[in-house]
């Protein structure tokens, strides 16, 4: 069964399908539409009041859309049907189970669900989409999608992880995977004359502008050709800054001795108006003289995203940690590991006020909260005890409103039912997360005054 156990990162969609996909013509509106002043926000599950999540629901093939309201501290199905029980497909909550993690978008009005594919079943058909609704469930339609995209293989796609919005369009990568007819050593010729083993691939990467209300593609615009030749290389999401998308573009070398190794990180700008590209930032690493261009005594980066990603994790040779201003080129001592008596250090997430702070020591690891206005730091103590592994982990933000984290804060036993060999329903027993909210100043005092999520009818907190 698969676990999800969400971090607050920094910055860091919905089925009964009316209506026919848009056709993606590539064409381009002028005008209004040109990227020209576009003030982009990255989206996430989270809207003002609360979060909304995918469960698994163990005794079919699908999942549920879930809603934690903050206030309320209550969890509940997704769905505007009258007296419905959330236990058939008919409900407004329920969606294909994906065989990988499905995406969810929020904003005040709308929620994205991004589907990619099901998981044991073809009807109804599985493609890749984002499919829309409101907050409640309700008028809920695919919104970007064609039954006709294969599901592997050549001209398969996948998206590219992070949704952006301008409050009246939706911009997301669209990857597409395409085969260059050629292979990765060690192909073989069967009697057939036909070639057996694994094909060199190249994936297209284009963002799409799309109109949240009604589906229309405003424009398609050709980003990045990425290649498994020479090197291997991988692209992500970074985050925005006003009207440009910034990538990390990571590449690797294959070393004889030392297998693949990394090679360089570069931060890459694009405008969506006109896809202008701007290398912001680059780390390489030449064996023992690791740098990064454009900063002094630098030598690698991290492609995490903090502070509404206006800054990069920057690492010098003593081990401390900067923020860089991938724009300016400022950067700013965090702290180092000397200053929490470790060997190492890591920013593991980051809230409004504070980063949360990984130091590593021979005694193990150990969390700390760095207050981004004093620099002030104080360790974080609370732990929750995980059965299933027999191990502690810190209590850490998961999401946060004005004055409460959102936390998990233990486990529990629970009895499920499910499928099992041949589609028997069984009873399983199995470890499930206790939720709850806690107000921050007890959270960092390290007080455990929780007040717990209560789940409503049709929740299951399998995920």
């Amino acid at each position: 069964m698969k676990k999800r156990i969400r971090v607050l990162l920094a910055a860091v969609l919905l089925t009964a399908c009316s209506g026919q996909a848009p056709e993606n013509t590539g064409a381009q509106q002028s005008g209004e539409h040109d990227g020209k002043g576009t003030q982009l926000r990255r989206l996430t599950e989270q809207n003002s009041s609360g979060f909304y999540d995918l469960e698994i629901d163990p005794a079919s093939h699908y999942q549920t859309l879930c809603y934690t309201d903050f206030a309320a501290a209550t969890k509940t199905v997704v769905c505007n049907l009258p007296d419905c029980a959330h236990d058939t497909p008919d409900c407004n909550g329920k969606y294909l189970l994906s065989t990988a993690y499905d995406q969810i978008y929020a904003t005040d009005d709308y929620v994205l669900v991004v589907e990619t594919q099901n998981f044991g079943s073809t009807d109804p058909p599985s493609y890749p989409r984002i499919v829309v609704s409101d907050p409640d469930g309700g008028n809920r339609r695919e919104l970007y999608g064609s039954p006709e995209t294969p599901v592997f293989g050549e001209g398969s796609i996948y998206f590219g992880g992070a949704f952006f919005t301008d409050g009246n369009d939706l911009f997301f990568v669209q990857c597409e995977i395409h085969e260059t007819g050629e292979y990765h050593p060690g192909a073989t010729v069967d009697e057939n004359g036909k070639t057996v083993g694994e094909p060199i691939i190249k994936t297209a990467w284009t963002l799409i502008r799309m109109d949240l209300k009604t589906g229309e593609i405003r424009r398609e615009l050709p980003l990045f050709d990425m290649n498994e030749l020479d090197e291997t290389e991988s692209y992500s999401v970074f985050g925005c800054s006003e009207d440009k998308l910034v990538f990390a573009h990571r590449t690797w070398k294959l070393d004889d001795q030392q297998g693949s190794m990394w090679d360089a990180i570069n931060f890459i700008a694009v405008s969506v108006g006109d896809g202008t590209k701007e290398t912001l930032l680059s780390s390489r690493n030449n064996g023992d003289n690791q740098t990064v261009s454009g900063v002094e005594d630098f030598i690698r980066l991290s492609t995490m995203a903090f502070e509404n990603a206006k800054s990069v994790v920057g690492y010098k040779r003593d081990q401390s940690v900067w923020l860089i201003n991938p724009v300016s080129k400022q950067s700013e001592r965090l702290l180092s590991p000397t200053d929490l008596g470790a060997r190492d250090i890591g920013i593991y997430s980051e809230t409004k006020t504070h980063f949360i702070i990984t130091a590593y020591a021979d005694t193990g690891e150990r969390y700390y909260a760095l207050n981004k206005a004093t620099r002030e730091f104080s360790e974080l103590s609370m732990a929750w005890f995980y059965t299933e592994t027999l191990d502690s982990r810190p209590i850490l933000p998961i999401y946060e409103t004005e004055t409460e984290f959102f936390v998990i804060s233990s486990t529990y036993r629970a009895t499920v039912n499910t499928l099992g060999t041949g589609g028997v329903p069984i009873q399983v027993h199995q470890d499930q997360f206790a939720y709850a909210m806690i107000a921050k100043e007890d959270y960092f005092k390290n007080l455990p005054n929780y007040r717990f999520v209560q789940n409503g009818p049709g929740v299951t907190n399998i995920s």
